[in-house]
């Protein structure tokens, strides 16, 4: 059942049909104010998409996209392209179908108009452009297209092309630096999944200066996770090329081993952030952003864990002597990541309750896909991790989770199949 927010009141249900052709006619208009025509229904939408604390209330997400929301003039674009996401979910919520119909044509003219609007390349340096792409993509995590999973990635191919024609130096102003970290979040997404360098990794994007701020955390996460997936593109080319190359693996595990005690550092980093008094009892997560930050580290250090344990083994199957590189191996076991799949379960358990809104299920997403891939297929653990990740879809109705099953294997019983 989906969970809608009290704060959903003020929206009066589904356009009228002689107000949807208005609003689809005046999307070829420069002068129309759309945001400000419907307001409610975006009000209603950033009700049930952010959390309701108000401490949870920030993030580099929830940054731009309430600003793109209040802002008074937006290209028709980005207006068309809030639009289509604000009453999709505002039609979810509500059991609307009329609008949750509406916001497929407002996706497709929001498509129709970014594409034009790209045409130009002035685009390059336009921030609306940007949260316009993002828009759709969070569109496509929840909606669900056709071919959702090649959807998403395609938004996030041009969208990592965009800012990297742009520049490390092209982000000014607050709403732009939020893009680009959001930007970044979503391409380590993608690398981490699909095992590939970006090159949003590269040196110029990456944080420079000691980690003073949980904002410096996250851009730290993203460094690290850029290198991570950089060094798997490599062992999986190794791999596929059919060479037995002890040595490269002896090697790749010394980098893997490199970067995991580099998360975990980093891990320690965040803790020292935590306040002396939890602000949310007993789960003893400070804040959502922070549990979110501390579930991705380890998710990382455990999928760094398992990759460096099956290269070991490699070795073992070559026949070579492994021995020099054992002592590094030893600290990566089973058990191990048994105990960190707990402690990440346990933060998603607090980021993806009903309070977290929709934005929790979205952020939580990364985490708990690869937590269960690595998690046995059966025990408690793993029945608590599949019911939670069922809910990403009964409750918060994130139909991306069906289309990464279809994509990559049903998880889950009961979702994809």
């Amino acid at each position: 059942m989906a969970v809608a927010s009290s704060s959903t009141s003020q929206w009066n249900g589904p356009l009228a049909r002689h107000d949807q052709e208005r609003f689809l006619g005046s999307v070829q208009l420069q002068d129309e104010d759309i945001i400000a025509t419907n307001r409610p229904l975006l009000d209603a939408f950033l009700a049930i998409y952010e959390p309701s604390a108000l401490e949870n209330q920030y993030g580099v997400t929830i940054a731009w996209l309430t600003e793109a929301c209040s802002l008074r003039k937006a290209s028709p674009a980005l207006q068309v392209a809030l639009y289509a996401l604000a009453s999709n979910r505002v039609g979810f919520a509500n059991g609307d179908a009329v609008l949750c119909e509406g916001s497929r044509q407002y996706y497709g003219n929001a498509l129709r108009l970014l594409n034009e609007l790209l045409g130009s390349p002035a685009s390059i340096f336009d921030d609306q452009a940007l949260a316009a792409v993002r828009c759709l993509m969070i569109y496509e995590l929840f909606e669900s297209t056709a071919k959702s999973v090649h959807a998403w990635g395609s938004h996030q191919n041009g969208l990592v092309r965009l800012v990297q024609q742009r520049g490390a130096k092209g982000f000014a102003n607050h709403f732009a630096k939020s893009l680009l970290m959001d930007t970044r979040g979503v391409s380590m997404i993608a690398s981490i999944q699909h095992c590939v360098r970006s090159p949003l990794g590269n040196s110029e994007w990456c944080l420079s200066t000691p980690t003073d701020n949980l904002l410096d955390v996250e851009h730290k996460i993203y460094d690290l996770a850029f290198e991570l997936a950089a060094t798997y593109e490599l062992d999986d080319s190794a791999c596929s090329s059919g060479k037995k190359d002890a040595a490269q693996n002896t090697q790749t595990i010394s980098q893997l081993h490199s970067i995991a005690s580099s998360l975990d550092e980093l891990l320690q980093v965040l803790l020292q952030f935590k306040p002396a008094v939890p602000l949310h009892d007993p789960t003893e997560w400070w804040d959502l952003e922070s549990a979110i930050y501390f579930a991705n580290i380890l998710t990382l250090i455990m999928d760094t864990s398992s990759t460096i344990r099956e290269i070991y083994n490699r070795n073992t199957e070559i026949g070579k002597d492994t021995q020099s590189i054992l002592p590094v191996v030893e600290n990566y076991d089973i058990e191990k990541e048994y105990k960190m799949a707990e402690r990440i379960i346990s933060a998603l358990a607090y980021t993806t309750g009903d309070l977290m809104g929709l934005y929790g299920a979205q952020k939580s997403l990364f985490a708990l896909r690869i937590t269960l891939h690595h998690l046995p297929r059966q025990g408690p653990l793993y029945e608590q991790a599949s019911e939670m990740y069922d809910g990403l879809l009964s409750r918060q109705g994130l139909r991306h989770t069906l289309d990464l099953n279809k994509e990559w294997g049903v998880l889950t019983p009961g979702i994809g199949e």
